[in-house]
């Protein structure tokens, strides 16, 4: 599974100290991804590039699987189809070319 990534440019923090995850992991309960912690009253200068993974949860058999890959690919599933019946229905003659 692939995973998501920050790459830190600027960290400054008037706190001192600070701290990063060591991975980016979605929080469901909190409907949040931490990238960066320091005091509540610091005044913090943050500057990063991310790159996130988005897949689908909750979802019997596609669990993981990366959003935009695996919709592309029922696009094509779909699409073959309509042109299988598509052409199934001229042979019959239900519709005109």
């Amino acid at each position: 599974m692939q995973s998501s990534r920050i790459r830190y440019e600027t960290i400054r923090s008037t706190a001192g100290h600070w701290a990063t995850p060591g991975e980016l992991r979605w929080d469901g309960d909190k409907q949040e991804i931490e990238v960066f912690r320091s005091a509540p009253d610091a005044d913090v200068e943050f500057k990063a590039k991310v790159t996130l993974y988005v897949g689908f949860a909750d979802i019997e058999g596609l669990e993981g699987r990366p959003v935009l890959e695996t919709l592309f690919e029922m696009k094509g599933i779909v699409q073959s189809i309509l042109v299988a019946v598509e052409a199934e229905a001229i042979r019959l003659g239900l519709f005109k070319q």
